[in-house]
């Protein structure tokens, strides 16, 4: 009796788990394309698929688990193919626009991956309250207001939907500006967020390596924006997944892109700030602490003084453009021992930069 109860609440388990997965990626209507409708009768579902996030009724910890899955798949891959174009399949002419002429050793990728995995495990603690909150089940019992784009709440035409995006998009990075700034000017927040700044010379994986404080905080106006305000839940988490997210890919990348942004762009944040954060913004020193706008930094008085500048288009004007001479002398890590070798992942790694000396005070600097 107690065994066909246990399989029973198993077979219910694994049928909600593969609901709530195909219901986030079927929220995205250009994925119906690869999973077609018939999809449920192929795994034999007793009962319907939902059609969107707000029709989600599952537990709280399975739609985590979903959410934590497709994150886990998603940053992985969007971070791994920059980091194989960039940082392994390296070329002079891609070292000329890498802000540090020198590469991470693959001890630092490797940390820097595990405290990625980390990440995404809190960092997906908000969104799956978000969806649980405006699930049918809760869907009386909530404060949420959030609706989804097809469901019967959505009454807001294109122009109310753009206010919208252009709102998160604002107040999430005055939010991310503020709350990463208190962890540069009081003593327990550096203690939680130091632990970034180890990845002074960052690479796409280092994106949310955080402690788990920071990812939870961070993830907060995932439930906070709902309570206050009616918003799309597909749009916010969509802002949130790929505009959020790639740009934090391309700010952790470690490259310039001066010929689409230039450093010394009078708006925007370039990879070259978010470099300059990671190596000199340090306890006290709060550099560059927004994400998307200057603005917040330009207010506080925390832009990087422009006579120190030194990305690329700063040396190639003042010290000439970088030589084949000077790239042949860069060390190049050999980053295939990571997918190789399965050891280095609970132990040493052998292969690691032998300059690396040259590194260490913006190590210290960084962990003060």
């Amino acid at each position: 009796m107690a065994s066909s109860y246990y399989s029973y609440s198993m077979q219910l388990l694994s049928q909600q788990v593969i609901d709530d997965v195909l219901t986030i990626l079927i929220s995205i209507r250009a994925v119906k394309i690869i999973i077609p409708i018939h999809t449920k009768e192929f795994i034999m579902l007793d009962h319907s698929i939902p059609q969107d996030m707000c029709s989600i009724s599952g537990n709280f910890f399975v739609i985590w688990g979903a959410l934590a899955f497709l994150g886990l798949v998603s940053i992985l891959g969007s971070s791994a193919w920059i980091f194989q174009w960039l940082f392994v399949d390296v070329t002079f002419e891609k070292w000329q626009r890498k802000t540090n002429p020198e590469y991470p050793t693959p001890k630092k990728v490797r940390d820097e991956i595990v405290l990625m995995l980390k990440g995404v495990a809190f960092s997906t603690i908000c969104p799956s309250l978000a969806i649980y909150l405006r699930s049918s089940n809760n869907r009386n019992l909530s404060f949420s207001q959030a609706y989804c784009t097809f469901s019967e709440e959505n009454v807001y035409g294109i122009q109310y939907h753009l206010i919208q995006f252009m709102g998160i998009v604002l107040l999430s990075d005055l939010y991310e500006w503020f709350y990463h700034r208190l962890g540069h000017i009081y003593k327990p927040f550096w203690e939680v967020h130091r632990h970034h700044h180890i990845f002074f010379n960052p690479s796409p994986f280092s994106v949310i390596s955080d402690e788990f404080v920071d990812q939870f905080a961070r993830s907060l106006p995932l439930v906070v924006f709902p309570m206050l305000v009616p918003i799309n839940m597909e749009l916010m988490f969509a802002t949130y997944a790929v505009f959020f997210y790639f740009y934090g890919v391309y700010l952790h990348c470690g490259h310039e892109v001066d010929w689409i942004v230039d450093a010394h762009h009078p708006i925007l944040n370039t990879s070259y700030q978010h470099y300059v954060h990671h190596a000199k913004s340090v306890f006290k020193k709060p550099y560059h602490t927004g994400f998307f706008f200057k603005l917040w930094d330009q207010w506080a008085g925390s832009l990087y003084p422009d006579s120190k500048c030194d990305c690329i288009t700063c040396q190639r004007r003042q010290h000439g453009k970088r030589t084949q001479e000077q790239y042949k002398k860069v060390f190049k890590p050999d980053y295939s021992i990571l997918w190789k070798d399965a050891s280095v992942w609970w132990g040493s790694v052998k292969n690691d930069n032998p300059h690396a000396k040259s590194t260490t005070t913006a190590t210290t600097g960084a962990s003060s």
